[in-house]
């Protein structure tokens, strides 16, 4: 009994796991993006 309930915890942790560090990298990567395109956008329209 005791195995099936270890086995059954560790199921438990691989499901609860979430790549915060990943997806933090990946908003801010996608953030920096976003403002260098728009900086970009507004200095080319400013050269009207």
């Amino acid at each position: 009994m005791e195995t099936q309930s270890h086995i059954h915890e560790g199921h438990e942790a691989e499901e609860s796991f979430s790549p915060r560090g990943a997806l933090t990298f990946f908003i801010g990567l996608i953030v920096m993006y976003t403002v260098l395109w728009f900086s970009l956008y507004v200095e080319l329209l400013n050269r009207r």
